[in-house]
């Protein structure tokens, strides 16, 4: 019987916010236990001697004995030869064992195959009884929970007259954020096991590398995403997905549940490998591996598509089959724009009582649209969230003194003469201390609608190409090419370089680096979605090969599932060639296999980075030390940029000013 037909798939719905008598169930620790309603109490000691009174009227034939079960597959089971429970199999071992996770009390059991049986049709007509539920506001430790503070919230639960208010339901992950009160009392269970949270800002993830394997999903930066809430840790770093996307990541999981059978534990994991972990439903994820100790008693991943670090033992992970790869990561990480701890800074650290936890989660449960503002070191988008008959979040929650306004401060450096390691923190692009503007505010300045429409143009694109005049801000320079040689040298356009704020994304030496304009860089999101959109179609592929390899030929090549345009420089030798990414500065060798013919129209929007030098270097400065340091102050980060001096083979000599007014230049150069 299909998954998602029946009754017995699902919990019964509670209205967000209200409140009912409950009575303990199984119980993992305070993010994952079970609870009954007083319906639901009295219906679960009832069922199972009705399925055993069913059963035991039926004759079991040949047939139903030799049946077949499939992942997946909901049956009846019996842990005690006597009772019957409802139960769906979550894996089918080849030496004629099923683990089945029981759906009406939420434990898993090793059970033989040959001890199951079909459901009968009126079997599946009851919702699941036991509710899945978590603590609401109570972040799980990357450790797990100690023993001792388990057995505390048992036997708290353990309690009679206890009532749970349900605050939000997560469809995703199938479990109840629940605040849990004695009745009479306003004192919340929650919050005597507050203390024994972890502090927020350990359990986010700020790892490029994590995404090596398994790329993240986009979010659109051109108009509103509608998106719902996944994994909250705190307004500055928070998981959410796509609404659009539920149905095909349900697929995505019933494939990969089918495909996790009989594969063998890890021998050796080791760091940044991509696997597969179990959870306690006897659910596959996938997952990174962060972190292994030496005697694997402990492995530290964190799980792509819900958003949370954990640790786990070594039996509950196994290799991650290749097909499930290429899907993006499903669990967005983002932040509220502009927003830090009340009375604090962007370096604050939030508070486990803080009370804009509650609130935030409270007024994220349905689905809501958000607009990106800009993306933080390819990690986290900065959003802005409008909720229904609120408005928008941020300005809400600083409005109820909830939040403050977050002044956007420098991210320590090291000081080169001090001997001490630069500060490996990934720091946010200081927008606002820019005078940036929010996304609300900067539509009308980007225009992206126009951007698109002159994109998927391409008799505009030609004619711009053809006559286009650009504002370096020095001067007004116009480009004038013929169509005639429009694929062969348009995207060797640049657009001269003007004062203003860059994200220095290559650095070569002081006397070459690179940087993407604060102005441009909505822009170049928009094409790197349709570098995607373009490439990904299959319509395409039949016009993809590049006829003639030459110096100078301008074609696209995938690198980690993103696309980029690039010249080639030269052959290396065979089938190597050296290219360009013009839109980057990087310079790669790839097989000739890899290269893509490009699109006209994307040949004639000019290249993103501008190419540069620090103004007043002589060559005799130029030493390993000095282009070290430039690094570790420049790279991946904003800065002012000024022209000064001569533009020398392309390049424009600059002076750079960092974030907290001092002079690159000076810092380097002086001596």
């Amino acid at each position: 019987m299909a998954i998602n037909s029946v009754n017995a798939t699902r919990s019964s719905n509670f209205v967000i916010g209200s409140e009912a008598r409950v009575f303990a169930g199984h119980i993992n620790d305070l993010n994952d236990f079970y609870l009954y309603t007083s319906w639901s109490y009295k219906k679960v000691f009832n069922l199972a001697p009705q399925f055993t009174e069913a059963f035991s009227k039926e004759s079991t034939t040949s047939a139903q004995l030799n049946e077949t079960f499939h992942v997946g597959d909901y049956c009846a089971c019996t842990i005690n030869d006597k009772d019957w429970d409802r139960g769906v199999i979550r894996q089918l071992d080849s030496n004629g064992f099923a683990t089945i996770y029981r759906i009406d009390y939420g434990d898993v059991q090793r059970i033989r195959v040959q001890f199951l049986l079909r459901l009968q049709e009126w079997m599946f007509q009851t919702y699941r009884l036991a509710h899945h539920c978590t603590l609401s506001n109570i972040i799980k430790p990357i450790n797990g929970w100690p023993s001792n503070v388990i057995d505390e919230f048992r036997a708290q639960l353990n309690r009679s007259n206890l009532y749970a208010r349900f605050l939000n339901y997560n469809e995703i992950r199938e479990i109840s954020e629940v605040e849990i009160r004695v009745k009479g009392s306003t004192k919340t269970v929650n919050k005597d096991f507050e203390r024994y949270q972890m502090e927020r800002s350990v359990v986010q993830i700020n790892d490029q590398h994590v995404y090596q394997n398994i790329s993240m999903e986009i979010l659109d930066c051109t108009r509103p995403n509608e998106i719902c809430m996944l994994y909250y840790i705190s307004p500055t770093r928070f998981y959410v997905y796509l609404k659009e996307k539920f149905d095909s990541h349900t697929s995505f999981q019933i494939d990969l549940q089918k495909s996790m059978q009989n594969l063998h534990t890890l021998s050796s994991p080791v760091k940044y490998q991509v696997i597969a972990v179990q959870d306690s439903r006897a659910l596959w994820h996938r997952a990174v591996i962060l972190d292994v100790r030496d005697n694997l008693s402990n492995i530290c991943v964190y799980v792509f598509d819900i958003g949370h670090i954990e640790c786990i033992t070594i039996n509950d992970i196994r290799q991650l089959p290749q097909e499930f790869l290429s899907k993006p990561a499903f669990a967005i990480p983002c932040r509220l724009y502009n927003v830090c701890p009340i009375n604090g800074n962007e370096q604050s650290i939030w508070k486990l009582d803080d009370k804009v936890h509650d609130k935030f989660i409270r007024l994220m449960v349905n689905t809501v649209n958000c607009k990106v503002c800009s993306k933080q070191d390819k990690i986290c988008y900065d959003v802005e969230i409008d909720i229904p008959k609120v408005g928008d979040l941020g300005a809400f929650l600083i409005n109820n003194n909830l939040v403050s306004h977050a002044t956007m401060g420098y991210s320590p450096r090291s000081n080169f003469s001090s001997g001490q390691p630069p500060q490996q923190s990934l720091v946010r692009p200081q927008f606002l201390s820019y005078g940036i503007l929010p996304s609300r505010e900067r539509q009308q300045q980007y225009r992206p609608t126009q951007q698109l429409e002159f994109y998927n143009n391409q008799n505009t694109m030609v004619q711009q190409l053809q006559t286009r005049t650009f504002n370096t801000g020095f001067q007004n320079t116009t480009a004038q090419q013929s169509s005639s040689t429009l694929s062969s040298i348009g995207s060797l356009l640049t657009i001269g370089t003007y004062d203003g704020y860059y994200i220095i994304t290559k650095i070569r030496s002081v006397a070459e680096f690179y940087g993407l304009s604060q102005n441009r860089q909505h822009e170049f999101e928009v094409l790197s979605k349709e570098l995607e959109q373009y490439y990904n179609n299959s319509v395409n592929n039949q016009s993809l090969t590049v006829p003639v390899i030459l110096d100078g030929t301008p074609c696209v090549i995938e690198q980690h599932d993103k696309y980029y345009r690039v010249i080639i420089k030269h052959r290396e030798n065979g089938s190597k060639v050296l290219v360009k990414l013009i839109d980057c500065g990087d310079e790669i060798v790839v097989d000739t296999s890899e290269l893509l013919q490009i699109d006209k129209k994307f040949c004639t929007i000019p290249a993103f980075v501008q190419t540069f030098y620090l103004h007043g270097y002589d060559e005799s400065q130029n030493s390993v030390n000095i282009t070290r340091n430039l690094k570790k102050l420049l790279l991946n980060q904003w800065v002012h940029i000024a022209q000064q001096g001569l533009i020398l083979n392309g390049r424009y000599g600059v002076h750079v000013t960092l974030c907290d007014n001092r002079s690159v230049n000076k810092m380097l150069l002086s001596n």
